[in-house]
């Protein structure tokens, strides 16, 4: 049991960090307009201070996970 539940918590962690990467990956070029009006906006670069939000929000659910896996252990 503690097995699978160790798979679980990998697995969701694993596809936490592919949801927090995949949108900044673009794969197609099919909303080049779309693209384009985003790309002018000023919000729209991955500076310092968006960087620094996703790095806590990765940090804190990884927090949360901790605490969720140590109280599963704690419960066996």
């Amino acid at each position: 049991m503690r097995k699978i539940s160790k798979i679980f918590i990998l697995l969701f962690i694993f596809i936490l960090v592919l949801n927090c990467i995949a949108p900044f990956v673009s794969a197609s070029n099919d909303n080049t307009s779309i693209e384009s009006i985003y790309n002018n906006l000023p919000e729209s670069q991955l500076g310092l201070a968006n960087i620094l939000n996703i790095l806590l929000i990765v940090v804190g659910v990884l927090l949360i996970l901790l605490g969720i896996a140590i109280l599963i252990r704690l419960k066996n």
